[in-house]
């Protein structure tokens, strides 16, 4: 280790610990940073030499505690706080979604199963309540689409016909 440590002073990197003494007993000024670091279950010098992360930490989730919407997050990544974890006696910091994002994650979990290729992406987020009414070609496609979803939700759970019925009213148009 002290090999590493001489490597870093010829570098100009110096371990100062009066800095960094400093800097952690100005972070403990912080009932908020107290609150974090209370709940870390590791010794308080693996702490101070963590401590500008652990800052950081604290802001975001003053942000998160601020927060009115998803939109306007302040945080670094939008959506996610910074967020501290012990694993081996060693801080660990990585980024969990807010209440917020959850809460997207969870309304748009069903696109998840939505696979596109060669089609536009706006196909994908495509609602039955935007469909163009206004061409008569399309009103018999629709009728049927209004009594499968009808059907589906009665429990009548057949995809394959959608596809089939679908494809037989596209190739039927084309001719």
């Amino acid at each position: 280790m002290k090999e590493v440590n001489d490597a870093f002073k010829n570098l100009g990197f110096k371990y100062n610990k009066n800095m960094i003494d400093k800097s952690y007993s100005d972070a403990l000024k912080d009932d908020d940073f107290r609150k974090l670091i209370s709940k870390l279950k590791i010794s308080e010098d693996e702490i101070k030499k963590r401590t500008s992360l652990l800052e950081a930490c604290v802001k975001e989730l003053r942000n998160c505690s601020e927060c009115p919407s998803i939109f306007e997050c302040r945080n670094e990544i939008q959506g996610y706080f910074y967020s501290p974890m012990v694993t081996n006696d060693m801080i660990v910091f990585n980024y969990e979604a807010c209440k917020y994002q959850k809460d997207l994650n969870e309304k748009n979990k069903y696109m998840n199963n939505i696979y596109l290729f060669s089609i536009p992406a706006y196909l994908k987020e495509a609602k039955m309540s935007e469909i163009y009414l206004e061409d008569s070609s399309r009103k018999e496609v629709v009728k049927w689409l209004k009594d499968f979803i009808k059907n589906y939700e009665k429990g009548k759970k057949d995809s394959d016909k959608l596809v089939v019925k679908l494809t037989s009213c596209i190739s039927a148009k084309e001719r």
